[in-house]
């Protein structure tokens, strides 16, 4: 459930410190690309933050696919699956990404953070 309370944006001033630069580095065409972007997200507390941190544990415990040259086959039909949605839908950029990248998943880490992020 969105607590708009706990909403919040990263910043240019954020990711710059992230990164461990100087803010005066990021190129003005990446600032740009940041102020545009809807980089909000909340920060998941309590029992919300629990259950991620437990769903990942299971996870961890799961037999998870290696990747490596035995993977190749998948890794050249993945790709050309992408390739193939991208020409059909008159190259439109978001089919390039995998499948497999963010399936849906909003739940990511910033800075140790388990965070939600609003799409």
């Amino acid at each position: 459930m969105l607590n708009e309370q706990n909403l919040q944006r990263l910043e240019v001033e954020q990711i710059a410190d992230m990164l461990e630069i100087d803010v005066a580095n990021i190129m003005p065409r990446c600032r740009e690309l940041i102020d545009v972007s809807k980089l909000t997200y909340t920060l998941l507390e309590g029992d919300e933050r629990d259950k991620i941190i437990l769903r990942v544990l299971k996870t961890l415990d799961e037999e998870l696919t290696r990747s490596g040259k035995h993977r190749h086959v998948a890794w050249e039909d993945g790709w050309r699956e992408n390739l193939e949605m991208f020409v059909e839908s008159d190259y439109d950029t978001d089919k390039l990404i995998p499948k497999y990248f963010n399936s849906g998943k909003t739940i990511m880490r910033i800075r140790g953070d388990y965070i939600d992020r609003i799409p």
